[in-house]
């Protein structure tokens, strides 16, 4: 029997030796749920890279959450990216989208792209990720694959010249001939 990370108790009875009564093991997720008043979270952290979750259509990231006030430290927390970094975001979703998370077709195309996908999250962009990238954040910039679909439908060569940019010349034209 291992002991448990977190308890719940009802009280501290002190006699030659302290213990604890109506004694409960808890999981450390409970805590950001029944007690979220108290918990505290990071700014998204670098590691683990956010991911796409394709059933919510959102990029999510990975935060240290801390519990109460001796700031007790709980695992890692999956949420949604804070909407206010919306620059962040987009540079997210294009590293995943040339991944191949977001539209697994373009998966293969991953072996033969001239740039890391993960380079598009660095401060400084390799030249030819500029372009792709300075397409995705136009406006309100795209970041879930909904809007890039609706993008595609009004126009279906969206993204295509930036995206060629990026891959090898041997698989230009595999890319253009399965492009939305």
């Amino acid at each position: 029997d291992r002991q448990p990370q977190y308890v719940a108790f009802f009280e501290i009875v002190e006699t030659s030796r302290r213990y604890m009564k109506a004694v409960t093991a808890i999981e450390p997720r409970w805590l950001t749920i029944v007690g979220s008043d108290l918990c505290t979270d990071s700014a998204p952290l670098e590691q683990p890279m956010p991911v796409y979750d394709p059933k919510k259509d959102a990029i999510f990231c990975f935060v240290r959450t801390t519990f109460g006030p001796r700031r007790w430290e709980l695992p890692h927390r999956k949420l949604p990216y804070p909407s206010e970094k919306k620059t962040e975001i987009v540079r997210h979703f294009a590293r995943l989208l040339l991944s191949g998370k977001i539209v697994k077709a373009l998966g293969e195309f991953c072996p033969y792209l001239s740039i890391r996908p993960a380079s598009l999250v660095n401060p400084i962009l390799p030249r030819k990720a500029k372009r792709f990238l300075s397409t995705l954040t136009k406006g309100e910039g795209v970041k879930t694959l909904s809007q890039l679909l609706e993008l595609w439908q009004k126009d279906p060569k969206f993204l295509l010249d930036e995206y060629l940019e990026l891959v090898q010349w041997q698989k230009q034209d595999r890319l253009k001939s399965m492009w939305p």
